[in-house]
């Protein structure tokens, strides 16, 4: 089974310092792992707000 680049990030940052493993936000792990781009995710997130904002829940 192939590890992610995720997996591999973990194991190095254990290896560092075991007491300190900080979770990834999912946009964080989809860019880690190539599925999104940071662009990509910058665009979703400003559809989302603009929806929001038309909605008046912001």
């Amino acid at each position: 089974m192939a590890h992610s680049v995720v997996t591999e990030a973990r194991a190095v940052i254990a290896e560092n310092d075991p007491f300190e493993d900080p979770p990834l936000t999912e946009a964080e792990r989809v860019v880690a792992e190539g599925i999104w781009t940071r662009d990509e995710i910058r665009l979703l997130a400003e559809v989302i707000r603009r929806y929001m904002w038309d909605e008046g829940e912001i």
